[in-house]
């Protein structure tokens, strides 16, 4: 399946990845680790810790599927923007359990889902 890439910005437009069973694991593993950062939201401590780790293992999970050069981590790591990478977490580790199309669609419908939410959803709420 192929997995569009250029929000990264690496110089190609994207990758084709098998999604192997170890690929859908290790997707699965973000996600929830990613749903675990906003249970400890009380805790800034734990909150801080556990986005740190999840960034790392969310960047390990980068170079292994697309097979990175370190040239293209260290301009992924100073170049592409929070927010946009935060997104295309999720993105990924949908098309790698399956899921296809482009990012700029996926983000689409994400930014659709914020604003079609209901105000004081607290799965929504930014604050």
């Amino acid at each position: 399946m192929k997995i569009d890439t250029k929000p990264l910005q690496i110089g190609v437009d994207s990758i084709d990845v098998a999604g192997t069973w170890s690929q859908v694991d290790k997707a699965d593993e973000l996600m929830i680790a990613s749903y675990e950062i906003s249970d400890k939201q009380n805790d800034m401590l734990k909150a801080l810790k556990a986005e740190r780790e999840f960034l790392k293992n969310a960047m390990d999970f980068f170079k292994e599927l697309f097979k990175l050069k370190p040239k293209q981590i260290e301009h992924i790591y100073k170049q592409v923007p929070g927010d946009t990478l935060n997104l295309y977490v999720s993105y990924v580790c949908g098309c790698v359990k399956g899921a296809t199309g482009s990012f700029a669609d996926f983000e689409k419908d994400v930014k659709k889902e914020q604003e079609s939410a209901p105000k004081g959803d607290p799965a929504t709420s930014n604050d």
